[in-house]
């Protein structure tokens, strides 16, 4: 039989809003780092007062070195040995259009790697989503799972997170992983603290390929547009418009 989601209980993947996307090149070959340079070199990009931490050398390389923040854009870009990290932001109120946003990011990733002297040899985009609604951890039990179970064992959670993991090909000859954690959270905006169902979207490079990779320009280019409609489909496919769901 079928059973529908009525209410508050229906998601689909129109319910939900971009609330973060995450540009990651990582750089396993760089070896030092100067902080003088590289902020001098991206002042005119990154106009917010930047944050240098006095890291010792032997500290972890993922551990960022250099923050830069464009308030107008509310982009923020964090520098480690290791990896660079660029971070756009929903403004309260407004859309994040993951297409929109990807040509200033993937430019202001290569002009970060320019100063930098080096080629990633691992990439990642990151997709942070949510939906606000009373009874988030509902919804999901719910959405997720037999009536038996969501009106059982499963009601009245007061969390609930479903972690999937697989791998496709993404360009040609490119393997990549593909994540989606959907989980309750909360959302605040304008200091306002709302109940939310979010999900995280992770589609990156194999790290155990990092150190054999080199992405050129056009790479990088293609793999964050391509990574952004995979981020877009799978939630698509786990939340279609259709609200009804089938239970044995």
């Amino acid at each position: 039989m079928k059973r529908e989601i009525t209410g508050s209980t229906q998601l689909n993947h129109t319910d939900f809003q971009v609330a973060q996307l995450r540009f990651a090149a990582f750089t396993p070959s760089l070896r030092q780092l100067s902080a003088a340079h590289v902020v001098g070199a991206l002042l005119d990009r990154f106009t917010g007062e930047p944050m240098v931490l006095p890291i010792p050398t032997e500290a972890p390389h993922e551990l960022p070195r250099i923050t830069l923040r464009e308030p107008a854009k509310s982009m923020e870009l964090q520098i480690a040995l290791s990896r660079s990290d660029l971070y756009v932001t929903r403004s309260p109120g407004g859309d994040l259009v993951p297409a929109d946003a990807i040509p200033e990011a993937t430019e202001t990733l290569e002009e970060v790697l320019g100063v930098l002297g080096v080629r990633p040899g691992r990439l990642a985009l990151i997709g942070t989503y949510f939906h606000t609604c009373e009874d988030p951890a509902g919804a999901l039990a719910a959405h997720f799972c037999k009536s038996e179970w969501a009106d059982g064992p499963l009601a009245d959670l007061g969390s609930f997170e479903l972690h999937a993991q697989k791998r496709l090909n993404l360009l040609e000859g490119l393997t990549v992983n593909s994540w989606i954690r959907c989980k309750t959270g909360t959302v605040t905006e304008a200091n306002v603290a709302q109940r939310a169902v979010v999900l995280e979207r992770d589609v990156n490079t194999l790290p155990e390929e990092a150190d054999e990779r080199s992405f050129s320009p056009d790479d990088v280019a293609s793999f964050m547009k391509q990574a952004a409609e995979l981020l877009a489909t799978q939630i698509e496919q786990l939340f279609p418009m259709e609200a009804s769901r089938r239970d044995d």
